[in-house]
């Protein structure tokens, strides 16, 4: 059985941490984020490293304003971006993790990979990981998608990031094993 697997939570607490549990298990990991840099970097002429690296920062409000402006021509656009990418994977033998679920378009889509899963053999799992006292988000939109995922019980189970890096990634690469592998 193959999976996908979404990472919801708010901004600076662990996805990408807890991603890296994830590739370590041979997943290929995915990011919504990572299309908004690619066409962005594109649209600018300049190397899409400049929007990954330490120069991150001088482009972030322009990363988010391309980013919500693709999203009022088509609030999936996104999503249209890696459906068939993370599929493909998926239905080629592969693991899927996307580190960046923070939006409610983006649980759905992810709930939407479920209704099918039998047909295809694939397993699709969405954990939030929580820190203690980040309870909001600059981002309103973060904010109402993970409220939204825990009001309609979307979270499959939560992953608490109470430590440094080096224990959450122990702890994902514990729960991967025991509540993914064990229940697939």
């Amino acid at each position: 059985m193959n999976y996908i697997v979404g990472l919801l939570g708010y901004s600076k607490v662990g996805k990408d941490e807890a991603g890296k549990a994830f590739l370590d298990e041979g997943f290929k990991r995915y990011a919504f984020g990572d299309e908004v840099k690619l066409e962005l970097a594109k649209h600018l002429n300049i190397p899409v490293e400049d929007l990954h690296n330490h120069n991150k920062e001088k482009y972030r409000d322009k990363m988010i304003d391309y980013g919500e402006g693709k999203r009022k021509d088509n609030p999936n656009y996104w999503i249209d971006r890696l459906r068939n990418k993370i599929i493909d994977e998926v239905l080629n033998g592969s693991n899927v993790v996307i580190t960046d679920v923070r939006r409610v378009s983006e649980i759905e889509f992810i709930s939407s990979l479920k209704n099918v899963k039998d047909e295809y053999k694939y397993k699709v799992v969405l954990i939030h990981i929580d820190r203690p006292g980040t309870d909001l988000d600059k981002d309103t939109a973060t904010n109402y998608a993970v409220n939204y995922a825990k009001h309609y019980n979307k979270i499959d189970f939560t992953i608490e990031n109470k430590y440094d890096s080096d224990i959450l990634y122990a702890i994902t690469k514990y729960e991967i094993k025991h509540k993914i592998y064990d229940n697939g």
